[in-house]
């Protein structure tokens, strides 16, 4: 039971990793029914359909709304939404340092367990990390909007 209570944090990174498997994972079985639809129109000796061509090509239409299919933030924001806009990259290394900060005075100022401090603090140095990249992405998004 100590070892839960010295490492309860590692349940987000190992959630995030989870995560990405899985998504990779539902990639991967998209792109193989893909193909597969494609092997049954060769072998009935059909052409397939443009779309379907393009899809498993990796070639995509311009979408006018969206200012050309990679839009003003590139593939990232088609793809994953305005996550990668330069406002959701500020707010991420304002939320990574808040949460930073705030185990930091827990581990230091509330917290009176030693063992419990130097779990925390660990997960303060992997927050704080995290703020900083964050930052400095947001900076650069700003500093250097996409073409």
């Amino acid at each position: 039971m100590h070892y839960w209570f010295a490492y309860w944090w590692l349940i987000f990174p190992i959630g995030v990793f989870v995560a990405g498997g899985w998504q990779s994972w539902l990639s991967y079985l998209r792109r193989k029914q893909e193909l597969e639809l494609l092997k049954h129109y060769v072998a009935q000796g059909k052409d397939p359909p443009p779309e379907l061509s393009k899809a498993v090509s990796g070639e995509h239409t311009a979408d006018p709304a969206m200012g050309g299919y990679y839009g003003p933030y590139g593939w990232r924001a088609r793809r994953w939404g305005w996550g990668w806009s330069p406002y959701w990259a500020w707010q991420r290394a304002i939320v990574m340092g808040a949460i930073s900060g705030g185990l930091y005075y827990w581990a230091n100022y509330v917290n009176d367990n030693d063992q419990a401090r130097s779990g925390v603090m660990i997960a303060v140095i992997i927050t704080g990390i995290i703020a900083v990249v964050s930052a400095f992405f947001a900076l650069m998004m700003t500093l250097n909007p996409p073409k």
